[in-house]
Parts: structure tokens; sequence; C-alpha cells
């Protein structure tokens, strides 16, 4: 055989001007065509550069090209990859796609909008970010060479900022491959939220494990999950898979707590306090903020058979101990109980407020009469106007809060 070096020449093509006449007659050189067959292979070369550009392919190819009788150039076969990013400008692409000959699992993928490439290992992928799901396929085929051969056996990027739903999607098509033993979800939580992911998962048997590098962690720490980051490896390498309740509120899972009043007012102004005095501090701040800024609102608190109305500061359901970087909110609180701890706070003044905030750090702020707690499995909360509310860090706004609990929904790797 030849060497390649000798028989294969590459000519590079500058995207400005792209092949013109005389590019493409420098390449037909560079191939060494018969001075017969030059201006033909001119044209073909032209009119694979205007493919290329004017139907958003990523390679356009001609393979053989063969010399007929005649002194006439024939393409024989040829392959055209497309952008599938650029489909939008090209809706006539529709009509030349293969569905039969396409992986099923690919076209499911694709139909629902995810970045899915069928690969032949066992452990499925998930990961938020192509450069994530990369260097996670390379520590799983890395991890195989060195223990049992296992591979990876799928790229899927769901993307930054990923839903619930994409990552329902993602999972879908992974536990669908019949190769696929186990899933290694690895997700960035900085673009992607942990509720998102556990929104994603919940009620299958993928266990969620967690790298705690964020703001509060504090549902880690109610998991066992070590304070120091580099006790987070040998810790993960001996957790064990175990079965948790997950709350819901307004239709969405979330893992610690959600609530209503004060701290949803907080959870809008974290971001700004953190950026000055760090992520700890940042939630001490913002609450002193929201205490002289906020005020208790009218709002009408069902539980069980248990009915209160009146101006409330907060209602928080809790199903972990703390929230806010290190504030004891719901100190009975269980993760396996099958009940929430449900903190109510009333009608309190500023100084009031700010006396059960010291408190709310060592878990003595219920004290019966102005801060009660329950424990029930659901609950909910009517208000009058939108109020900030906030589940598992997440600010947002609602009219009404649906809270209840899905017993042992969700798999966590922990102590």
């Amino acid at each position: 055989m030849r060497n390649a070096s000798k028989v294969v020449r590459k000519i590079g093509i500058d995207p400005g001007t792209g092949v013109t006449e005389e590019k493409a007659r420098a390449i037909v050189a560079e191939a060494k065509f018969p001075e017969a067959l030059v201006d033909q292979a001119v044209q073909m070369i032209l009119a694979l550069w205007k493919v290329f550009v004017e139907e958003d392919a990523t390679l356009v190819e001609v393979n053989p090209l063969a010399r007929l009788e005649g002194d006439k150039l024939e393409a024989l076969d040829g392959k055209v990859s497309l952008d599938e990013n650029a489909e939008f400008r090209h809706e006539d692409h529709a009509q030349f796609e293969d569905k039969e000959a396409a992986d099923p699992l690919e076209a499911k993928a694709k139909a629902k909008g995810l970045n899915y490439v069928k690969l032949d290992g066992s452990v499925g992928i998930i990961g938020n970010g192509a450069g994530l799901v990369m260097s996670t396929l390379d520590v799983v085929a890395y991890a195989g060479e060195k223990h049992g051969g296992v591979k990876p056996a799928n790229f899927l990027d769901i993307g930054g900022g990923a839903s619930a739903q994409v990552m329902a999607d993602g999972l879908d098509v992974i536990i669908n491959d019949e190769q696929v033993k186990s899933v290694f979800v690895n997700v960035f939580g900085g673009i992607t939220s942990c509720d998102a992911v556990a929104n994603g998962i919940v009620g299958t048997s993928v266990a969620l494990g967690l790298y705690p590098i964020g703001a509060g962690n504090d549902f880690a720490r109610a998991l066992g999950y070590p304070r120091k980051r580099s006790q987070l490896a040998s810790f993960l390498a001996q957790a064990r898979p175990r079965r948790i309740d997950v709350g819901e509120v307004n239709g969405r899972v979330f893992l610690n707590a959600a609530g209503v009043g004060i701290d949803g007012h907080v959870a809008e102004r974290i971001i700004a306090s953190a950026r000055v005095v760090g992520p700890t501090l940042g939630y001490f701040v913002g609450a002193l903020v929201s205490i002289a800024t906020y005020r208790p609102r009218p709002m009408r608190v069902s539980i069980g058979d248990m009915t209160r109305e009146g101006k409330h500061l907060v209602v928080v359901a809790a199903n972990g101990t703390h929230f806010g970087s290190g504030m004891h909110v719901a100190p009975d609180a269980k993760l396996d109980d099958g009940l929430l701890e449900i903190i109510v706070a009333g009608d309190l003044g500023r100084w009031s407020s700010l006396v059960a905030l010291a408190k709310l750090y060592r878990g003595t702020h219920v004290d019966g009469r102005t801060i009660l707690a329950f424990r029930a499995p659901a609950l909910t909360v009517e208000f009058d106007e939108p109020l900030p509310m906030e589940a598992d860090g997440e600010a947002s706004r609602a009219r009404g809060l649906v809270i209840g609990l899905r017993p042992r929904a969700l798999t966590v790797l922990a102590r």
C-alpha cells in the first residue's frame, strides 16, 4: 500500500471567498486530472461547493468518481451530511430522510429535539453541555478499561437550562435502549437546577447523586454529604441508593422545602446579596433586607381539618431540616417518613421577626403561639394577590399553593 501522505492532498478554503473557479482549478491541478477532464472536474467541484453552502451541509462527498469512455466524468456514488441545526431553513430536506434506515432511538430523540448519538456501550449518559458530556464519556470509557470493560451507550446533551420535561424525555430515550444496563446523569447545576433533574427522574430507578458546590447545599448535608469538596469523591464511591420522599408544589417536585411569603422574598434577593458578602452570609443579609421591607400578607392556610386565616409572614413545607445555608427551619423533618414539616408564622412585626431569625439557626423558633409547626402530607395556601414563593431556592410568584408529598418517589445516593 502506498503512503497515504503521498496520495492524499488537503487544500484550504477561505470561507469568506469560498471556492472560486481559480480555486477549483487549483484543486484539479493538485489532483492531477488529465487535461481532457479538467473543465468537467472544475464544474463538478464548483457544484459541490454550491451544494455545501446553499444546503447548509457539513459534508459533500463524491466517491467513486469515474472516467467513462469518451472522456466523460461520472459520479457513481456520493454522500451529503446536513446540519440539523439549520433544518428550519430547509423544509424540503424532510423529503430526503430515510426514516426506515434511521436508528429508532436517534429518530425518537430527534423528534423530542434532543442532541443524541447512539453508541455501542451499556452505560447511558445524560449531561448538559457538549463538553461535559464528552468528558463524561471519557470518564466512563476510562473506568471501563480499568474495571470490567463497560462503555458509554450514547452521547446525549440536554443543553443548558434544560427543563424537567427535557430531562424526562432524555431519560425516556435512554432507558428504551435494550443495551443500557445503567444510567449516568452528570448535570452542572449552575445552568440546570437540581430540582429540574429530580423532576425528570422522579419515579424511576435512576439514583440522584450530588456534587455540592453551590450556595446553600442544605439538602446535600441532610443526606450526609461532607462539607469539604476533597472528601466528596470518596463519599460518592461508598454511597448507597436510598429512597426518599419528594414534595410537590403546584405540580412541580421539590426536594428540600417550598414556601410562600418572606422566604420567597429572600430568594428573589439572594443573588444580589451573595455577590457582595458570599453565599452563607448572603442568605442572612437577604433575610435582614426582607425583614425591613416585607410585611405579612393575608393568607388562608388549610392543613387537614385545620384552617387558619389572617396575615402570615411565611408558610413553609419542609422535607429536609435545613435551608438558607444553615437555617434550621424544620428540626423534626425526615426525608422518608411520608410527612412534611409545616412551619406557619403569623403576623410578626420587624422586631419579632429579627428574634425569630436569630432562633432559626438554632431550630428554636417554633413557640406555639406566633410560629407553629405541623406534620402532615399535604396543605393548601390561598391568597388574593401574587406573592413571592420559592421551591428549593428557585424564586417565582404564585396566586396560591397546593402542596403534597410523593412518598419514597426518588432514589438518591447517600450514607
